[in-house]
């Protein structure tokens, strides 16, 4: 009905799949050509063989019908030139050229339907014998046998860039893409499936098999007054020689509450908040979810243009800083309330919970700016249950009355979530460390051991540089978590082959904008042979699919872009409904109406035991193929 004879047919079913997995739409293969295009030629011996390199374009998301036709009159055309030498059209198009690699195409398909001798005829036994092969002439070859009845084959690879599993995976991958396209000649080649139902269940089901329970519809000072109602003398707080139970710390918040509703914050605003790390500062975070409002952390630190950009477009209700912070602030801003670290906050105002309706889980609980390394810093808005699904039945790091995690990252920095609200509405306690100690390694890992934090978060930088001088405390912790960038194999083995190494080491991955962690991994032993520390599996109530550029999950072992779902998902950008769009997209795979998946922009890739291995980051590729860097973009 096409025109297209069965090679025709193989060779659009082999593009449409390396298209695909490879994220373009203009590929070329090399196919070789028997060069007799004249019956007179047939029986002529000699060596008439020639290479021909096809380009197929795939732009437009064609059709199957499309597709073949297109490959039809591509292949007709090369046909007519067969007799030119391929190193003729290799010196004619002058590619770059590299010994690693063949100049036009690294990738070959054949079909060999020459008809087989007839035995009867002959008097040696025709059939062929196995011959070792130890190299292969190219990247990813596809060769097959027509006998008439069956197309039979094998693919031969470069052992250095594939797996045999993974070349496995892409046979049947082309015989998914080969099944589509004879059911339906109408299937967009964005819609052919690369997995048969099995498979495609098992990526987009199976692997996310990671919620533990609902997550709470509960607000996050809800949560945390409950558990001061249960264990209202246990540690809730330690800044130096100051300590708060959770009756204490729950007091002072509502304290400041009352301070903040006074000062005329109302429920839905927005209140920046300029501390230094200290009790203050937690208190002060829990008072503005208590009045109703979001909080706004900005790093005490904070250059003065981002400063400036956050106020703006943030437009808080009201700013809450110190005496020696607040000189940071620029003049004409909005109203301003000073606290102190250990001064008895609020003194004089209720100690009861204020009375605030009308908020729920889905309330904003703060906006944290990202960045700005793709642009200018974008604020993330994060309900009350994206921080709920994070620190409660979140299914890693389970924390019980006896942890105490230490607070030592940036307020505006996301780790901070983690680090305050999953001890406090878990019943643990919170050992709040000071800037000038963090950056100290031997006075860090002193504070540590002396603290008895037995629970501590490190950007993958920090986790690198202290791997020895943090030895002592790595030895008392239950849980270490690092993770924010790649983490280097051969730190973790050398951490995890200590004497007293942590209990658990995981490396957690997630983006602002999902509330800190979407997977984790659970290092076990020391892996001194493994190429790569995997980012993991989902944690509870979260689903990650890992998609192609046209929006379909790819297989096991192919890259694609992290696409992260579930209840830590973010509202969106404030002020960015353009972003917001492009990032926060619908969910195809869910049954809930209204579920949202975050684009993170970063590549993985699915191992075979579910869990994922990052593999890059999209942006950063963009810009080394000359992406044009815009004005406030680190470059």
């Amino acid at each position: 009905r096409h025109g297209a004879t069965l090679f025709m047919t193989l060779l659009a079913g082999w593009s449409a799949l390396l298209a695909r997995l490879g994220g373009q739409d203009d590929i070329v293969i090399g196919t070789p050509v028997a060069n007799r295009p004249l019956p007179e030629l047939e029986a002529l011996p000699g060596f008439f063989v020639n290479t021909l390199a096809l380009r197929v374009r795939l732009h437009g998301d064609p059709t199957v019908a499309e597709l073949l036709a297109r490959i039809r009159a591509t292949a007709l055309s090369a046909y007519e030139h067969q007799d030119l030498p391929l190193d003729q059209v290799v010196d004619a198009v002058k590619p770059v050229r590299s010994l690693a690699y063949s100049p036009l195409f690294q990738s070959v398909m054949a079909l060999n339907n020459t008809p087989a001798p007839d035995g009867d005829q002959l008097l040696f036994d025709p059939r062929p014998l196995p011959l070792p092969q130890a190299s292969t002439h190219f990247d990813l070859s596809l060769l097959l046998d027509d006998d008439g009845q069956h197309v039979s084959g094998h693919i031969e690879y470069a052992s250095d860039l594939f797996e045999h599993d993974g070349i496995a995976r892409l046979a049947s991958s082309l015989q998914a893409v080969l099944a589509a396209m004879a059911s339906d000649e109408t299937m967009a080649l964005s819609r052919l499936p690369l997995m048969d139902a099995t498979a495609r269940r098992q990526v987009l089901l199976d692997f996310n098999r990671g919620t533990v329970a609902p997550t709470l519809q509960s607000t996050v000072h809800a949560l945390f007054e409950q558990q001061a109602a249960r264990t209202p003398q246990a540690p809730a707080l330690r800044h130096g020689a100051r300590s708060l139970t959770y009756a204490a710390l729950d007091a002072q918040a509502n304290r400041q509450a009352h301070a903040l509703l006074a000062a005329g914050v109302q429920p839905g605003q927005r209140v920046l908040v300029l501390l230094e790390r200290s009790d203050a500062l937690v208190s002060t975070l829990l008072a503005i979810l208590k009045a109703g409002a979001a909080y706004v952390p900005v790093e005490a630190n904070c250059p003065p243009q981002r400063l400036a950009h956050i106020l703006a477009d943030a437009a808080p209700a009201l700013v809450v800083s110190s005496a020696a912070l607040a000189q940071r602030l620029p003049a004409g801003g909005p109203p301003l309330l000073l606290v102190e670290a250990g001064m008895g906050l609020a003194q004089g105002l209720p100690d009861t919970v204020p009375a605030v309706s009308g908020l729920d889980a889905a309330a904003l609980a703060y906006v944290m700016y990202t960045s700005g390394s793709t642009g200018m810093p974008k604020g993330v808005m994060v309900e009350h249950r994206n921080i709920v699904r994070l620190a409660v039945d979140s299914g890693f790091a389970p924390l019980a009355s006896a942890d105490r995690v230490a607070h030592c990252a940036n307020p505006a920095f996301d780790a901070a979530t983690w680090e305050l609200w999953a001890p406090l509405l878990n019943g643990a306690s919170v050992l709040v460390l000071d800037h000038d100690t963090v950056l100290d390694p031997a006075r860090f890992n002193r504070a540590l051991v002396d603290g008895g934090v037995t629970a501590l978060w490190l950007t993958a930088g920090l986790f690198h540089e202290y791997a020895d001088a943090l030895e002592e405390a790595f030895g008392s912790l239950r849980w270490l978590l690092a993770g924010g960038d790649v983490l280097d194999p051969q730190v973790v083995a050398r951490v995890m082959g200590k004497a007293h190494p942590p209990r658990q080491l995981l490396n957690g991955y997630g983006p602002t904008e999902t509330t800190t962690f979407a997977t984790t991994y659970a290092v076990t032993g020391a892996p001194h042979e493994a190429r790569a520390i995997p980012i993991g599996r989902p944690i509870g109530n979260t689903q990650v699919y890992l998609l192609d550029p046209l929006g379909q999950p790819v297989p096991v072992g192919v890259p694609g872009e992290l696409h992260i779902g579930g209840d830590g998902v973010a509202r969106g950008y404030l002020n960015l409904p353009q972003h917001s769009a492009e990032r926060f997209i619908a969910d195809p795979f869910s049954l809930q109406p209204g579920a949202r998946l975050y684009r993170s922009g970063d590549l993985g890739k699915w191992r075979a035991d579910g869990t994922i291995e990052f593999a890059g980051r999209n942006d950063f590729q963009l810009k080394i193929r000359g992406y044009r860097i815009e004005p406030g973009e680190i470059e």
